[in-house]
């Protein structure tokens, strides 16, 4: 065993030593669990698997190394087994389709850390409670903020600069100290602290139906699109309300201090606005052009590390055909710079051995439509290249 941050953990390999670890999790009533990997989810490889015991253990079970510690080291019995609790750190969807589709694992009785956040808050009167990022939900239930804070942001700064962090071998200091503090961080404080508001407020049987849908929503399709029909239903309900308020004039949207109604205008489609009324079509205008603002405004400020959000070409596609031309015009520049950022990043960030895995959504996009003009400028780009005939291969 090694110690960082009085902290004892260990990286696992051997499947005889796995089995031993397993055996003695098995009498654990509640751990903690998370996933490291290349875009987790279910293409993105799952590398490492993090599971911490109350005690203050971590166990890196190093899944590059030897997959077979899912099978013949027991991960995939215990991780199904229905008796320990896994406290999944910060969002169990993609960990729980990586696990599926790559290992076939269903893991059962979970408790999602970011779920039961968005059950509280609904609870507490929010109807569009917004995600957080692990840092975030330390700060808001546990006192661990300041000793991971420094961390985290480490963390992502690795993370944007080298995607495929995850798959290299070994694991260096850093890589160990990221993994250990996605547990600790979060266990036992936060999940004590969770727990109890559900249970004081009897909301489990509440909390149990969201974590199952969180669990399967990349793996059900008809679970994720009844959910997503869900979510666009309150969306609109809660534009709806707000519309409903009687008013001697017409508000805008820096006058709106809401964050249920901000959030329902940011994420309501453009054509469900504008059927909704004048009014709301208008708050959603001024709600895209600060958007677009923001976007430029991200792009020149962080054009070494630009990492733009995964349905930003989505929304900036739909913006372009919007009836408002100066919506367009500024949606079209975007694009283009969205774009020169994206091809930019990859071609400082990847190397020519890079499996195609590494890309995101909007990487992938940006590649299979480039145009001649962007073609010829990154022609003699080897990183680009690769990626494009490897693209083009498929």
């Amino acid at each position: 065993m090694n110690d960082i941050s009085r902290t004892e953990y260990e990286i696992i390999t051997d499947c005889s030593r796995c089995r031993q670890i397993m055996h003695r999790l098995q009498y654990q009533p509640i751990v903690a669990l998370a996933g490291e990997g290349v875009r987790v989810g279910r293409e993105g490889p799952l590398l490492l698997l993090q599971v911490g015991t109350a005690s203050g253990t971590v166990y890196l079970f190093d899944l590059l190394r030897n997959k077979d510690l899912v099978t013949k080291g027991g991960l995939a019995k215990f991780l199904g087994d229905e008796n320990t609790q896994k406290v999944v750190v910060n969002g169990c969807s993609a960990l729980s389709a990586a696990l599926y589709f790559q290992f076939a694992i269903t893991v059962n009785n979970v408790f999602d850390t970011q779920v039961a956040h968005s059950v509280i808050e609904r609870h507490k009167g929010r109807q569009l409670p917004v995600t957080l990022s692990l840092f975030e939900l330390c700060h808001v239930y546990s006192n661990n903020t300041n000793k991971y804070d420094r961390e985290f942001d480490v963390k992502l700064t690795w993370e944007m600069i080298m995607p495929d962090l995850w798959s290299q071998r070994p694991l260096n200091s850093n890589m160990i100290n990221f993994a250990v503090n996605d547990i600790i961080a979060i266990f036992p404080e936060v999940y004590n602290s969770q727990r109890e508001y559900i249970h004081h407020h009897d909301l489990d049987l509440e909390f149990e139906r969201a974590v199952t849908t969180e669990s399967l929503f990349y793996i059900d399709v008809v679970l994720a699109e009844l959910k997503n029909e869900a979510d666009h239903i309150r969306v609109c309900n809660v534009l709806r309300d707000f519309d409903e308020i009687p008013r001697s004039h017409d508000i805008k949207l820096d006058e709106i201090s809401d964050e249920d109604v901000i959030n329902a205008l940011l994420l309501v489609p453009v054509q469900t606005a504008e059927q909704m009324s004048e009014n709301i079509s208008k708050l959603k205008e001024e709600c895209i052009l600060r958007e677009l603002v923001q976007v430029e405004c991200s792009i020149c400020s962080s054009r070494e590390t630009f990492e733009p959000e995964s349905l930003l070409v989505t929304k900036l596609l739909d913006y372009m055909k919007h009836t408002d031309q100066e919506i367009v015009g500024r949606a079209c520049t975007a694009y283009s710079h969205v774009r020169r950022a994206v091809l930019a990043s990859m071609s400082r960030k990847y190397g020519e051995s890079t499996p195609r895995y590494c890309l995101s959504g909007i990487e992938s996009h940006t590649l299979s439509t480039l145009t001649p003009d962007e073609y010829s400028v990154y022609s003699g780009d080897p990183v680009i290249q690769h990626f494009y005939k490897t693209l083009k291969m498929t």
